[in-house]
C-alpha cells in the first residue's frame, strides 16, 4: 500500500474525497493515468489526463467523481492534441486500461 493510501484510508473508504468528488490513486511505471466520465445521454465516455500530486511520484487525482484509469502508455496520446483538453471514447477503447488504478 502507498503512502497516499495510508494517509487517506481510514478517513475515506476507497480514497474518495467527499466534498469534491476526488478519487486518489496510482498507476505502475510507463503507464499513462488518466480519468472517465460518463457523457450524458450517451454511451461514451470523456477521457482526460489525471492531475499528478507530485512531480517524479506515480500518485494522481481524478475530479468531478471521475473513475481513475490507468492506460497503455500512448494509448490516449491524442488527449495532447484536444483544443479541450478531452476526448470523447467508446467504453470498449479502455478495455485494456486498469480501472480505479493499479
Amino acid at each position: 500500500m502507498a503512502s497516499w493510501e495510508v494517509s487517506t484510508a481510514g478517513k475515506y473508504p476507497n480514497n474518495p474525497d467527499p466534498v469534491n468528488g476526488a478519487k486518489y490513486f496510482g498507476c505502475h511505471k510507463n503507464v499513462d493515468a488518466a480519468c472517465s466520465s460518463p457523457i450524458p445521454h450517451s454511451d461514451d465516455l470523456t477521457l482526460i489526463w489525471a492531475t499528478r500530486l507530485s512531480p517524479g511520484k506515480r500518485d494522481y487525482v481524478c475530479y468531478n467523481h471521475a473513475t481513475p484509469q490507468c492506460c497503455p502508455q500512448k494509448q490516449f496520446q491524442r488527449i495532447d492534441d484536444s483544443p479541450f483538453g478531452s476526448i470523447s471514447v467508446k467504453p470498449t477503447e479502455i478495455k485494456d486500461c486498469a480501472h480505479n488504478g493499479q
